[in-house]
């Protein structure tokens, strides 16, 4: 399903939704002055992912500045890999356990590591490209970022959910994306909404059919004749497309 999802993409999933908000306005299920008028609303969707604390951002910079240097073929003196992910575990153990001197301990070394490759590969580095210079300035951010300064590269922002929101988050899996990279943000809201709009059309069905049996069972003469005439009538909306078809053609 991953793969299958990569290969539509969200432009294509698009047509879903489009299809199902069509497909109400066909069956008059949708008064075309609710098309008149727009309501826009915003909601944050949670990713599947850890907090991002200051232990693992600081760990994050020196494998995303490793796989950097790698591509570029810059030599360093030391990746920090190894160490790095040991101090970063120590310093989530020390957190846990109330132990705060030992967690600031072990996040000045992981600081102390990403300053050592940042120095490292501005005196290695010859023409960098500005994928490579953006890399650098933020983890320096990340570096010399502390718990009370404002404008992080973590900080969060909370809406207010609507009650459609509320109902995609909780009935239709919005709630908590699983998809990976920033296509899959897109991917998962968009037939969240198509789901919502099918599973409204299901019940408008439901209620038509609930409708049809009473009316069945009050009048079965009266029904069956009015069943014979919209039978009647598909026939020659069918056959007018047809021929529309062939004429143009």
């Amino acid at each position: 399903m991953t793969k299958w999802r990569n290969r539509v993409g969200a432009e294509r999933l698009e047509a879903l939704l489009k299809e199902t908000i069509a497909l109400a306005v066909r069956e008059k299920h949708l008064p075309k002055r609710d098309l008149a008028r727009i309501t826009v609303d915003t909601t944050v969707q949670e990713k599947n992912i850890t907090y991002p604390t200051d232990s693992k951002l600081l760990y994050k910079a020196i494998v995303k500045l490793g796989h950097a240097v790698k591509s570029h073929g810059i030599p360093l003196r030391q990746s920090y890999v190894r160490v790095g992910k040991k101090a970063a575990v120590m310093a989530g153990r020390y957190a846990h356990a109330k132990q705060y001197k030992r967690m600031r301990r072990s996040l000045r070394k992981l600081r102390t590591y990403v300053g050592r490759m940042i120095r490292d590969i501005q005196r290695k580095a010859t023409g960098m490209d500005e994928e490579l210079v953006t890399l650098l300035d933020r983890a320096d951010r990340v570096r010399t970022q502390q718990p009370k300064d404002k404008n992080k590269l973590y900080r969060r922002r909370r809406s207010a959910i609507e009650p459609k929101i509320g109902h995609l988050k909780i009935d239709h899996r919005m709630g908590r994306c699983f998809l990976a990279r920033l296509c899959g943000d897109a991917i998962n809201a968009v037939p969240a909404a198509a789901g919502a709009n099918l599973r409204k059309l299901l019940g408008l069905l439901r209620e038509g059919a609930g409708r049809f049996v009473c009316a069945l069972r009050e009048s079965p003469k009266q029904t069956a004749l009015t069943l014979v005439g919209w039978a009647k009538a598909s026939i020659r909306d069918r056959r007018f497309h047809r021929n529309n078809y062939l004429a143009a053609a």
